[in-house]
């Protein structure tokens, strides 16, 4: 998957869209996913204030402005991430999120690459 380095810039105020831009693979509130076999290189944001930023992004909706409140249910396993800002994998540790055999340097919180 190429660089997504792009600024997508949001609505500003609490009830706006965010600004959004570095994310490879980004779940915000998903449940019953599946993320496998990826590869997301070099993900790096645009704008310091982006809501989603690196590589696999895992959210609960609720950290989002403006959406209702979900936590993410699912596996992110065996994917291969590399030089993405501010880390490979992001999970914001709300929900029952399986994080399993996944090739990278750096996790959000620390423990979460093979």
């Amino acid at each position: 998957m190429p660089a997504n380095n792009k600024l997508c810039p949001g609505e500003g105020g609490e009830e706006g869209a965010p600004t959004i831009s570095g994310a490879g693979i980004a779940l915000v509130g998903a449940q019953d996913f599946r993320v496998r076999q990826n590869k997301v290189y070099d993900n790096v944001p645009a704008a310091a204030d982006s809501a989603l930023q690196g590589g696999i992004v895992v959210l609960s909706s609720g950290s989002v402005p403006g959406l209702a409140p979900f936590d993410p249910s699912g596996e992110v396993e065996r994917n291969k991430a590399k030089g993405n800002e501010p880390a490979d994998l992001v999970w914001d540790t709300t929900g029952d999120v399986d994080f399993d055999r996944n090739r990278c340097l750096t996790s959000i919180p620390e423990g979460l690459c093979d």
